[in-house]
């Protein structure tokens, strides 16, 4: 597995790693991963890691057209391209590549690795993120670049044969058709089935409302932060005490920086903030006592990408909160719960919140049932069976 991204517990590289990790291995595989010399020691060693990629290129490039167009491009390319070949220095044996999260700053890279290595055995990519501005119903400049490399990789593969494109979105699949000429293979998401051994049962007097994952903009914490507010101001009666345990390590934009402070500036004993990083067992014990998960991400992004939060939060049959018009929305639709809004809408949001905590023992009925569909087909084993399929036809 290549993922130079991976350098903690933060985000789901590792979660998607350790989930694909044991399946492969549970079959009498071998899997390693390819991380960078930044990537957490402990990691390394639970995933049989290689840290052959140097530090990571850093992610203020991104916050410049220009430097995200020009310099992006070329830096993280070389960057990947180096370790890659650090690697392929050290072994002999053929193997099979898979990375989880391709960009377009990986493309050329992984075009000149395919070029130079014989051992490729198989190559499989992933395409995770959109390039479409569904507000202003346009590309991204980055689009140019994807077109480009796809292109060479295209070209390459009618005589490679080995290359492959999966994505775990319907929406993403039919994104990156349209400007590549790869068939891109729907496949299921991996990190789910084995969180089923942590149970937890519901306190019917008391509700732990959470938002997991290191808060961002895109993500939503400052409407999260309203909603709090909203329910400390409003003085209603709830039928249950409610708390509320926030993740709110490595806030990385003021505005999500302001709200966290102001969260703290209330010190109120129902706010729980978890400053520091959680470990693997630590989030997944704070996601196991939880209720209801918050999860009000921006539709420019979540329309299409996935969300490991939500994808887990489903694993273990919780009850969440979704912001509509979102890939999150579309599968609760799909198992008919409605427990989506505007939450841009700042009383939308806290009427849906409201209206959840009355009605909690009915939704949390209804989301268990759904878990138990989701977790056939999300799961390690169909991945790698899925994947084992794919590169073997």
């Amino acid at each position: 597995m290549i993922e130079p991204r991976l350098i903690g517990y933060s985000g789901h590289l590792y979660n998607y790693a350790i989930s694909v990790k044991r399946e492969i291995e549970s079959n009498g595989g071998n899997f390693c991963i390819l991380v960078s010399n930044e990537c957490d020691k402990e990691i390394i060693s639970e995933l049989n890691g290689i840290p052959v990629f140097k530090k990571n290129p850093s992610n203020s490039l991104f916050s410049s057209l220009i430097s995200r167009f020009i310099i992006v491009p070329i830096l993280f390319n070389i960057h990947l391209y180096l370790g890659l070949i650090r690697f392929k220095k050290r072994t002999e044996k053929s193997w099979n590549f898979f990375m989880g999260t391709t960009q377009y700053f990986d493309l050329f890279a992984i075009f000149l690795f395919n070029c130079f290595f014989k051992k490729i055995s198989s190559l499989v990519l992933t395409a995770r993120m959109t390039n479409y501005n569904i507000e202003h119903k346009r590309w991204s400049i980055s689009i140019i670049w994807y077109k480009i490399f796809l292109r060479l990789l295209y070209f390459q593969n009618k005589f490679k044969k080995n290359i492959y494109f999966i994505t775990d979105s319907d929406n993403l699949k039919s994104e990156y058709e349209k400007i590549s000429k790869f068939k891109i293979n729907l496949l299921p998401i991996p990190h789910t089935l084995h969180l089923s051994e942590k149970e937890h049962t519901d306190d019917m007097k008391n509700l732990v409302v959470t938002s997991l994952g290191p808060p961002r903009v895109q993500k939503g914490f400052t409407q999260i932060e309203k909603l709090i507010k909203n329910y400390l101001i409003q003085k209603e009666h709830f039928d249950k005490k409610i708390e509320f345990h926030l993740q709110c390590n490595s806030i990385q934009d003021k505005s999500t920086y302001d709200s966290v402070k102001s969260l703290k500036e209330l010190n109120d004993s129902r706010i729980i903030l978890y400053e520091k990083s959680l470990s693997e067992q630590d989030y997944f014990n704070l996601l196991s006592k939880s209720n209801i998960i918050l999860i009000p991400y921006s539709r420019l992004s979540y329309s299409v990408q996935t969300s490991g939060i939500f994808t887990e939060a489903m694993g273990f049959g919780k009850v969440t909160i979704i912001n509509k018009d979102t890939w999150m929305s579309q599968q609760l639709k799909k198992f008919n719960i409605h427990t989506y809004c505007d939450t841009d809408n700042d009383d939308e949001f806290y009427l849906l919140f409201k209206d959840i905590c009355k009605n909690y023992t009915k939704i949390k009925g209804l989301v268990s049932k759904a878990s138990i569909d989701w977790n056939k087909y999300h799961n390690p084993k169909n991945f790698v069976n899925n994947l084992s399929q794919l590169i073997k036809k």
